[in-house]
């Protein structure tokens, strides 16, 4: 076997092994079951990009916007950034991208609600994604502890 540069392999004492990260192929896994190689990725990359604009939006709505400027923030958030790109094909890197990115703002979304359980499931399967997601950890504590601060929590019984 040989080293194939633009794949995420480790080698490590003449082995080689699959570094990527576990989650994309979890969410293709029943896709592949039933599809074969016929999987959508294309679809998938899309509608992860679609549920990431649709949960911006929430969770600008939630935070006092208008509707009529949420919707425009929410696509010029998402589309003025390096990911519009990264919709356009459905190979494997672009998939963890993507689904990364829309776990990340599932789990702000659930933060916002006061729901942080759910938040750090979602930013922990984001992490599975792509593991330099696990520095927002500091930025969903910091929101968290703040948002539960202006409540009038105690701060000891927050953290």
């Amino acid at each position: 076997m040989e080293n194939v540069p633009h794949l995420e392999l480790a080698v490590y004492k003449g082995q080689y092994y699959v570094s990527f990260p576990p989650v994309p192929s979890v969410v293709l896994l029943p896709f592949a079951l039933v599809l074969g190689m016929d999987t959508p990725d294309n679809l998938l990359v899309k509608v992860y990009a679609c549920l990431a604009v649709i949960l911006l939006y929430r969770i600008l709505c939630s935070k006092g916007y208008e509707p009529s400027l949420a919707a425009p923030y929410a696509f010029l958030f998402f589309f003025s950034s390096s990911l519009l790109p990264l919709t356009l094909e459905g190979a494997v890197w672009y998939h963890a991208q993507v689904l990364a990115f829309a776990l990340a703002c599932a789990a702000i979304y659930f933060l916002t609600c006061d729901q942080p359980t759910p938040a750090l499931l979602l930013i922990a399967l984001s992490v599975g994604c792509r593991p330099f997601h696990a520095l927002y950890l500091i930025r969903i504590f910091t929101v968290y502890i703040v948002i539960n601060l202006r409540a009038g929590a105690d701060f000891k019984a927050v953290v």
